[in-house]
């Protein structure tokens, strides 16, 4: 014990005061030192529970912040989302803070903005072709394998405000300026431009949390498209299309 030495230098210095081991002396000093050392170790993790990554208390963490959904999450999980939210600041609700707090639970999520600006009603697939040519044998459209990437069937959803579906976005870029994905990752062309969203399937029993944490952090005037597949099936969770 730290308060042990302490202690011992109280004692005078001569052979009759020596602590030996298991004797009554370093015992009395021992007995001495243990209500100092209880309560220098009480303090320590008092202070600590100022810091969420190793308070004694994190559902008062949780409550403080609101968070909810915790029951889907490891207790790992739960520190290190609480970690991320007690260093954020005004104005740094941003995509790379969104995609660190998502991916501390899901680590395949990517959280990228709308920049150079694209159209999010046109990302859900492309075409391939090379020189950007769309008719390269006398107007055959698939002239390479794999021309068309990505899904024209899936339409994305949009969280803002209550909207739910792509059709919610108008066609203004100003609008667009405001958009940013919640996918897979994203495929650009030579100007930089997304042109699709890669297609995250994940299990449906995490669809709750992961929209309730982006309306909690995402700015207000922004959109998040999100380009996720729900399936109830826990085998297929976090496979990318």
């Amino acid at each position: 014990m730290k308060f042990f030495d302490a202690i011992k230098m109280l004692f005078p210095r001569s052979r009759i005061f020596r602590f030996i081991a298991n004797d009554n002396t370093k015992k009395f000093a021992e007995a001495l030192s243990v209500l100092p050392e209880g309560a220098r170790a009480d303090a320590e993790k008092a202070y600590l529970d100022l810091f969420p990554e190793y308070t004694r208390n994190i559902e008062e963490w949780e409550k403080a912040f609101q968070i909810q959904f915790t029951h889907l999450l490891t207790e790992e999980q739960r520190r290190n989302i609480l970690k991320a939210l007690w260093r954020m600041r005004y104005g740094l609700a941003t995509a790379d803070f969104l995609q660190e707090l998502l991916q501390n639970f899901l680590p395949e999520i990517q959280v990228v903005e709308n920049v150079p600006v694209s159209n999010p009603r046109m990302s859900n697939f492309a075409y391939e072709a090379v020189d950007g040519n769309k008719r390269m044998c006398d107007g055959n459209r698939r002239a390479i394998d794999g021309y068309r990437v990505g899904s024209s069937s899936f339409v994305p959803s949009t969280l803002k405000n209550g909207t739910t579906l792509l059709t919610d976005i108008p066609i203004d870029r100003r609008y667009w300026e405001t958009c940013f994905y919640v996918c897979g990752g994203v495929e650009r062309n030579k100007y930089g431009q997304i042109i699709y969203a890669h297609i995250l399937r994940l299990n449906e029993k995490w669809r709750d949390f992961i929209e309730y944490i982006i309306l909690s952090i995402k700015p207000v005037h922004t959109t998040a498209v999100i380009f996720i597949e729900w399936v109830k099936d826990e085998e297929e969770e976090s496979v990318s299309s």
